[in-house]
């Protein structure tokens, strides 16, 4: 097999310090580094005139060697890699105890040279290659030239112990320059920092120096836990190249909170890089920063025009029901309504909250419920249909589609970007003529949660034991078997976001547990348990109260005074839902109950079976498999 190597890469990047962009390489070994802290393998590569030795392969890339893709004589192209130069001088001293081997080790390798690769593609296997492409040679800084046979049958257990690791160098004090290689130059702005692209930020570098605009700042958050307590607060920093999370805890929380100002520009240099936790941020960056004691935060005056003000990444509102549960996205739209400020205690925390729901809707004529929380749900006042774009907001399926706010989400109203302007001249003009339907409430549920796809009972229950673990959205039409009239009501604090049940101390007085409040009143709530059966199956599920009275077709309150005054006139009510038939949206998901899984199906919605509808989507069904049994 024909392939051509990146002849003079190598001696480019080593003497030169040269950034080559996507060099293409032949592994000639590969041993695995003991003694390190983590599984490190070290690399020696070829580019057909020099070799290197002093190449190691980031941890996350260690499963390409474990699971047999990466092997001797194969040929990779490096698509991002890293270059770490360390000082001669400080380095003798750290080996100072192992003087005969980094002599002998100096005379060879190209000793302050360390070759980290963070992401490669496998151009061809090893056995297709079938062997060593030209006649390398490794060499040393002194002008010596060793054959690569030679270095690969020195290659014993012995040296390999004692081949100092990155990590062994940056632990014993030793001072490095890094420098990623990517296509997007660094550039210097004084003889001592150097800027670098956000994009360019891995956890392999030891110093670094960015110039970037804070977009976001949030608010001091405290937390108080049996085990541990602090605060924080989190940014979103953005320069030409793209965007990333940074987060001070505690001290670091103090020191430069009030140092750092939305929308101004800092150099920051030297904090701590680690991979980002997906699920509280919609910054595309696969890091994120940690401020340290190390940190250093500078205004920046002289280049602050050249760095752009805002980025984001719309989803549009039609096409929410296809994302995936609990990514945080971002979403702009008109603002159709906001609900009145609620207060109520949290189950977790038992401190108070509060949130309102705004009703969003775009072009697509799609309505979204979104949640605001706090500040920004007190302060939110909806004007005269203002544009809203909401930054980092994650997609919720409790109860329905709908948007709720994080902590590090950002609101944003009548935004001075494109897509807002854009926006705001259809509303404008189309403001008659738009009727919007909410996402989670078509005819007949298909599109609530996700993608709710028609399944049966069988094929649902089966899909979940197979996965195991997650939860199961679908649509189907049952028909209530059996309906639980034991516990299917009960009387709840009668604050307002509070459900849980209160104790009658048969005093006149009601206390809540949750709330540690005794009340005069209470409220009633249902909780159904009911058996539904479609043509393969039957299953039992949970209906809570709001969908409990939409299949009752009674309310809490009417069901609660019947229970107190006519017994059988409630059980009656109870009873008349058995054998009618609804299309139901349920959730399924497996759970551990007295140490043993089980499936667990939840209610989403049901509406009461409409059989002109019905039947149109039966005759779709139809004419789709006849079309795919035709071709």
């Amino acid at each position: 097999m024909a392939v051509h190597l990146s002849a003079g890469s190598v001696h480019r990047i080593l003497n030169n310090r040269e950034s080559v962009d996507k060099p293409v390489l032949q592994i000639l070994g590969y041993k695995l580094i003991s003694g390190s802290v983590n599984k490190r393998y070290r690399l020696l590569l070829s580019d057909g005139l020099s070799c290197i030795q002093f190449v190691m392969l980031a941890t996350h890339l260690n499963d390409l060697i474990d699971k047999g893709e990466l092997e001797r004589n194969s040929v990779i192209r490096l698509d991002r890699y890293l270059c770490n130069e360390i000082q001669p001088r400080k380095y003798d001293i750290v080996m100072k105890k192992k003087e005969c081997f980094f002599i002998q080790y100096k005379n060879v390798f190209h000793s302050d040279v360390w070759i980290t690769i963070l992401q490669l593609t496998v151009l061809a296997r090893g056995s297709v290659v079938g062997g060593r492409i030209g006649n390398p040679v490794l060499t040393s800084e002194v002008g010596q030239a060793h054959s690569s046979d030679a270095v690969l049958a020195a290659e014993d257990s012995s040296v390999q112990q004692n081949v100092p690791t990155h990590q062994t160098v940056i632990e014993a004090g030793v001072s490095s320059r890094s420098n990623v290689c990517t296509s997007t130059p660094v550039k210097k702005i004084s003889d001592h920092a150097i800027i670098h692209p956000i994009s360019s930020l891995t956890p392999y570098q030891n110093r670094w120096t960015i110039c970037a605009r804070v977009i976001t700042k949030t608010s001091i958050k405290t937390w108080n836990y049996p085990t541990s307590e602090g605060k924080l607060f989190s940014m979103n920093l953005l320069d030409g190249s793209g965007e990333i999370r940074a987060m001070a805890f505690n001290d670091c929380c103090d020191t430069f909170y009030q140092m750092i100002e939305p929308n101004k520009v800092y150099y920051i240099s030297n904090g701590s890089l680690r991979t980002a936790n997906k699920q509280f941020t919609s910054v595309k960056n696969d890091y994120e920063m940690v401020l340290t004691g190390d940190t250093t935060v500078i205004l920046c005056k002289d280049r602050s025009n050249g760095i752009p003000t805002l980025l984001f990444n719309f989803v549009p509102l039609n096409q929410l029901e296809y994302v995936e549960k609990d990514s945080v996205i971002d979403v702009i739209g008109i603002c159709k309504d906001a609900g009145e400020l609620q207060v109520g205690i949290s189950q977790k925390s038992n401190k108070e909250y509060k949130k309102r729901d705004i009703v969003l809707f775009d072009q697509s004529v799609t309505e979204m419920t979104a949640t605001l929380w706090g500040l920004e749900a007190e302060n939110f006042h909806i004007g005269n249909n203002p544009v809203i774009a909401l930054k980092g907001v994650k997609v919720s399926h409790f109860k329905g589609l709908s948007l709720s706010a994080l902590f590090s989400s950002s609101l944003y109203v009548n935004p001075d970007i494109k897509e807002a302007h854009i926006l705001k001249s259809w509303y404008d003009h189309e403001s008659i003529n738009i009727q919007t339907s909410p996402i989670s409430r078509r005819p007949n549920g298909e599109l609530v949660p996700g993608q709710a796809t028609w399944k049966t009972f069988a094929q649902a229950d089966a899909e979940m034991l197979e996965r195991g673990d997650g939860e199961n959205y679908y649509t189907t039409k049952a028909t209530v078997v059996i309906t639980r009239k034991t516990n299917c009501i009960y009387i709840a604090c009668p604050r307002q976001g509070c459900q849980k049940k209160v104790i009658d101390l048969n005093n006149g007085l009601y206390q809540c547990e949750k709330c540690e409040c005794q009340y005069h009143s209470y409220k009633w709530r249902l909780l159904l348990q009911c058996c539904l059966a479609d043509f393969t199956e039957s299953k039992w599920v949970t209906c809570f109260h709001e969908v409990a009275t939409s299949i009752l077709n009674s309310s809490a309150e009417d069901m609660g005074r019947l229970k107190e005054m006519n017994e059988d006139r409630f059980s009656a009510v109870i009873d008349k839902v058995n054998f009618k038939t609804f299309i139901f949206t349920l959730m399924t998901k497996m759970e551990l109950y007295n140490g043993e899984n089980r499936l667990k199906t939840i209610v989403i919605s049901a509406v009461p079976l409409d059989y002109l509808e019905y039947g149109k989507k039966l005759l779709a069904d139809i004419f789709t498999k006849c079309n795919v049994y035709s071709k």
